[in-house]
C-alpha cells in the first residue's frame, strides 16, 4: 500500500483494506498470484504501484474453456474460430517460452488441488478453523489424534500405520458401521463397469476381478451382488483394519450374490507386491479408485506407484484390462501411465482415457489400460 508506518513486521491486527482497492471487491484466493487482484493495485493514492488488469487473466479463462466439437458433419459450415486480443499487451512484454507456459500449467493444476483438498479437509471438520483454534483450546485425546492424523494423511497416504490409525478412528466416530468412499460409490462407475465384465466372461471359470486398496468401500461386494456372470471378487488392502471391518460388515449383513457360483473375499495385501500372492496372466480385471492418486501425492510414494503398476500389468491376463478412477488431468496421467507401463523386451501397454462425469465440482477420468503382447 506504499504507507510509511505500514511495513511487513508491523500490521496491526486492526488493519484492513478498503474493497474499492480490488477490481472485484474482494482479494483474490492466496496461491492464485496470477489474479489482478492478488493485490491491491486501484486508487492507491500514488503511481508507483502499475494499476493491474483483467485482461489477460480473462482471455487466459476464456481459451482454456473454449471447445471445438471433434467433427464437422457433411454440408455443415465449420464453426467459428474466436480470436482473443490481448489488447493489454504492451511494447516492452515477450512471448511466453514453452517452458513458462509448462510451469504455469502445473502451478495451475497444483492450486486447484490445493483447493479442493481444503475443500475435503472443511468438511471433514479439519479445515483453518479448526487448525487456528488447536493450540488455543484444550483438545480431548480423540480430536488430537484427528489432528495429527490430517497431517499424516496427507503427507504419508502410502504408510500403513497412516491408513490402519485412519479407519480405526473413522469407525470410532459412529456407532454404526457406514462404508467410506473415494471419489464416489459404486453407483456413480456401475453402468462403466457392469457392461464391461461382460467382455471378460469364461465357460470354465470365474473372472478374477481385484478392488485394489479397496479400503472400506462398497464398491467390491456391490460387483458381487449385481454381476449375473459368475465372478471371483477379491477386495484388497495394506490395511488389515479396513479389512475386518469389511468383512465383519459383509458378515453381519449376510450380502448374498447375484450369480450363485459367485465368491466374494477379503485379503491384507500390499499392492506392490501382487506377484507374490497372484500368478502372472490370473487376473481379469482390477479397480483402482484412488489407490494411485494417494501415492501419487504423498510424500514418497511416487516409486510406489510406478511399481503397482508395473505389478498390475504382470497378474493381469492378455485379454485383462486396469481401471484407474482419477480426477488427475488426462494431460498429466496420460504421460504418466505411457512411461511407467513401458518396459522394452518386458512389458508393453495400451492406454486410453474416458471422462466419468463431474461430481461436486470435480471432475472424474477412468484411465483404461490394457496390456500389449511385447514383439
Amino acid at each position: 500500500m506504499r504507507k510509511r508506518d505500514l511495513t511487513f513486521d508491523n500490521i496491526p491486527l486492526s488493519a484492513k483494506v478498503c474493497s474499492l482497492h480490488f477490481h472485484s471487491g474482494t482479494p483474490a484466493y492466496e496461491m492464485q498470484e496470477t489474479d489482478p487482484d492478488w493485490a491491491p493495485s486501484v486508487r492507491l493514492g500514488h503511481c508507483k504501484v502499475k494499476v493491474s488488469t483483467c485482461g489477460r487473466l480473462d482471455g487466459r479463462v476464456r481459451r482454456k474453456k473454449r471447445k471445438l466439437p471433434d467433427t464437422v458433419e457433411e454440408n455443415q459450415e465449420p464453426p467459428e474460430i474466436e480470436v482473443i486480443i490481448d489488447d493489454t499487451a504492451t511494447e516492452d512484454q515477450t512471448p511466453e517460452c514453452d517452458f513458462c507456459k509448462v510451469r504455469q500449467e502445473e502451478i495451475n493444476r497444483l492450486q486447484e488441488e490445493n483447493m479442493r483438498l481444503r475443500s475435503e479437509l472443511e468438511k471433514k471438520g479439519l479445515g483453518e478453523k479448526f487448525l487456528k483454534d488447536a493450540n488455543s483450546r484444550n483438545l480431548t485425546p480423540h480430536r488430537t489424534s484427528m489432528f495429527c492424523h490430517a497431517s499424516d494423511l496427507i503427507q504419508n497416504m502410502d504408510k500403513k500405520a497412516t491408513w490402519d490409525r485412519f479407519y480405526a478412528e473413522n469407525r470410532n466416530r459412529t456407532t454404526t458401521f457406514k462404508n467410506f468412499e473415494w471419489f464416489f460409490g459404486f453407483e456413480a462407475i456401475r453402468d462403466l463397469i457392469m457392461p464391461f465384465l461382460q467382455t471378460k466372461s469364461h465357460r470354465d471359470s470365474l473372472l478374477h476381478v481385484l478392488d485394489m486398496g479397496c479400503g472400506t468401500s462398497a464398491l467390491g461386494p456391490c460387483i458381487y451382488r449385481h454381476s449375473y456372470l459368475p465372478v471371483r471378487v477379491t477386495c484388497a488392502d495394506i490395511s488389515p483394519i479396513a479389512v475386518r471391518q469389511m468383512l465383519q460388515h459383509v458378515q453381519a449383513n449376510a450380502i448374498q450374490p447375484h450369480n450363485v457360483s459367485s465368491q466374494l473375499e477379503f485379503v491384507e495385501l500390499d499392492c506392490t507386491e501382487l506377484q507374490t500372492h497372484y500368478l502372472c496372466s490370473s487376473v481379469d480385471l482390477i479397480i483402482d479408485k484412488g489407490t494411485t492418486d494417494a501415492l501419487l501425492r504423498s510424500k514418497e510414494g511416487k516409486g510406489k506407484a510406478g511399481l503397482m503398476l508395473k505389478q498390475c500389468l504382470k497378474v493381469l491376463r492378455s485379454s485383462g484390462s486396469l481401471l484407474q478412477f482419477s480426477d488427475e488431468d488426462p494431460d498429466a496421467r496420460l504421460l504418466w501411465l505411457e512411461t511407467e507401463a513401458q518396459e522394452p523386451g518386458v512389458m508393453s501397454s495400451d492406454v486410453r482415457v474416458q471422462e466419468v462425469g463431474e461430481l461436486r465440482g470435480m471432475t472424474y477420468y477412468c484411465y483404461h489400460v490394457t496390456p500389449r503382447p511385447v514383439v
